[in-house]
């Protein structure tokens, strides 16, 4: 249904309201069978509710043309389930329910009340404010089937500043193509309450002006907690079309979750950790087709701590700026960046850290496992700054700067800005531009006619002429040649080569083996290695389907490992056809 055509179909409807009289009062049936009211025509009220908390109220609109359930006028309050628990109220086939100011579930003693707008042309109108479990516990507002929901705002989960008990554990589930919500103002989901959420799936939309998910109060941490939103499914989306998305507003451990191709858009600012107090909220996108985007920026970490934004499988984000740790004492949030196929997009730059303040301190940018994050657009100048104790972190990503950054890179390089992750000691340590270790890394300008070809043959990722790129290597891969999984500290299993140890990060390419002592390895394929056996002084060619049957270069014959550690192996010589000694093969 038309959202726009719509309102003003509302807007008139409501405008005639002041000519209908109240009635009052409307009592439902209380059983949910043949005795639950239906109605095909115009009904005037000003309440729906039961007349005691203990007893259910059960009411359908059910029309194969168009009903309307008017309640009040338009300078009126009205309620459905003040008292209610388990009441029930069907929105169906094309029915409309029309309110000014509607309040559902608002005592303490409204609990486990349902709203179900389900059809397509299902229309639920509110000229003024939707308030969903105000006060009330676990009510639910359902819509599906190409239903309609309109309002000027909504609060979903109002609490009380004094009780953060009231207001928690209600939703609002959006589900199929052409089911869309408007709040022409705002929507706050978790308003002082907890554990309120919203879903958005399979095509369905939700748009509002502004959007905040988990909004407390300073004057007492336990307010507006543990909130949340998922968006799931192809054409699924959460959108704020006129300002920006809060996540965690002076409220903790909120999340937000886009997975299976959902979108969610801000026309200017998404926040993470908006205010002072706002930790620990989280996002996570994840899966082909999984977006986010934010026109004017991204922020991890507003003013608040251990905030983080995850981006994986494929999943994309696309934003003017990107700023983690942004103010104030805003410390350890982070943004990571997962996958070969997963692309963070930044159109004008970067900023970790706030600059001049000491106690903005480990706020990361993790790029890994293939991912990329490209910065410039072309429109503006790229900008990279990172302060104090603040890093972008690389575990086999790149990040790619429009330009040649060379410089710059360096530059962060030099001022250890950078760091790269140890597998093998499971420990992040300051990167640098050497050969040898696995922390080197490297910074290569793509330009000219090939350009294009080569980022896309290293990186994986298209689009790259014309920036430089950072990268280093994925420390876990480096032996994947021998299957070795990490054991402890540097110690590493390979189920057919034996233990070892790999100080990589000073000896990239030296192993100390349980039984062969110290090889230094290069590594043809992914299955094969040359070795230089330091206890012989001789090259040797081991291959995993082989081993431990092993080449010797300087004896140009195979031998076949049989026992023993250095000094003292014994091998079988397939020249010889005989035994022989560690000694010999000196």
């Amino acid at each position: 249904m038309n959202i726009a055509k719509n309102h003003l179909r509302s807007t008139a409807v409501l405008s005639a309201m002041t000519l209908l009289a109240p009635l009052g009062a409307f009592a439902a049936g209380n059983d949910g069978s043949s005795s639950a009211p239906w109605f095909n025509s115009e009904v005037n009220a000003s309440r729906l509710d039961s007349s005691t908390t203990a007893n259910p109220v059960f009411c359908v609109l059910d029309s194969a043309g168009i009903s309307r359930f008017t309640f009040g006028n338009t300078s009126t309050s009205v309620t459905v389930w003040d008292n209610s628990q388990s009441g029930d109220l069907k929105i169906l086939n094309g029915s409309f329910f029309l309110a000014y100011n509607l309040g559902f579930a608002t005592t303490s003693t409204a609990t486990d009340n349902r709203i179900t707008v389900s059809g397509s042309e299902s229309f639920l109108s509110c000229e003024g404010t939707l308030e969903i479990g105000l006060y009330g516990l676990n009510n639910t507002l359902e819509l599906g089937g190409g239903a309609d929901l309109q309002a000027l705002e909504i609060f979903l989960g109002n609490g009380l500043s004094t009780d953060p008990s009231m207001g928690c554990g209600n939703r609002i589930v959006l589900s199929g193509s052409g089911t869309t919500a408007r709040a022409y103002s705002q929507l706050i989901v978790g308003y002082n309450g907890c554990d309120n959420s919203i879903s958005i799936t399979t095509g369905a939309t939700m748009d509002a002006m502004s959007i905040a998910i988990g909004v407390g109060a300073s004057s007492n941490a336990a307010l507006g907690v543990g909130n949340s939103a998922l968006v799931s499914g192809s054409g699924s989306i959460l959108r704020a079309y006129d300002t920006g998305i809060s996540l965690g507003s002076i409220s903790s451990d909120n999340v937000l979750t886009v997975a299976n191709g959902g979108s969610v858009i801000a026309k200017t600012t998404l926040a993470i950790g908006l205010q002072a107090g706002s930790d620990d909220n989280s996002m996570t996108v994840t899966g082909t087709g999984s977006s986010i985007s934010a026109e004017s920026g991204a922020y991890v970490g507003v003013r608040g701590n251990r905030n983080s934004l995850y981006l994986a499988d494929g999943a994309a984000l696309n934003t003017g700026t990107l700023n983690i740790g942004y103010t104030g004492n805003a410390s350890n949030n982070n943004l990571f960046v997962v996958g070969e196929k997963t692309e963070a997009f930044i159109a004008a730059g970067v900023q970790i850290g706030a600059s001049g303040s000491a106690t903005t301190q480990n706020n990361h940018l993790t790029i890994s496992d293939g991912a990329l994050v490209k910065v410039g657009n072309g429109t503006y100048a790229p900008v990279l700054n990172i302060h104090g104790s603040n890093s972008i972190r690389f575990a086999g990503g790149f990040l790619a700067i429009q330009g040649n950054q060379t410089a710059a890179l360096t530059s962060l390089v030099d001022t250890n800005r950078i760091e790269v992750w140890n597998a093998f000691s499971a420990t992040w340590a300051t990167g640098i531009l050497d050969t040898g270790s696995v922390r080197t890394l490297t910074i290569q300008y793509f330009s000219g006619a090939t350009a294009e070809a080569d980022a896309k043959a290293l990186t994986g990722h298209d689009g790259l002429a014309g920036y430089t790129v950072m990268y280093a290597p994925n420390t876990q891969a480096l032996y994947g040649w021998a299957d070795a999984t990490s054991a402890w500290r540097g110690w590493y299993e390979s189920p057919w080569l034996g233990t070892f140890y790999a100080d990589c990060d000073s000896y990239v390419r030296w192993i100390w083996h349980a039984e062969h002592g110290w090889l230094w390895l290069y590594f043809p394929s992914d299955h094969e290695a040359i070795a230089w056996d330091d206890a012989t002084g001789s090259w040797w060619y081991i291959e995993k389907d082989w081993y431990p049957a092993m080449y010797s270069y300087d004896a140009q014959s195979w031998f076949y490992y049989m026992d023993g550690s250095v000094p003292s192996r014994s091998f079988w010589s397939y020249g010889a056809n005989a035994e022989v000694s560690e000694s010999v093969l000196h």
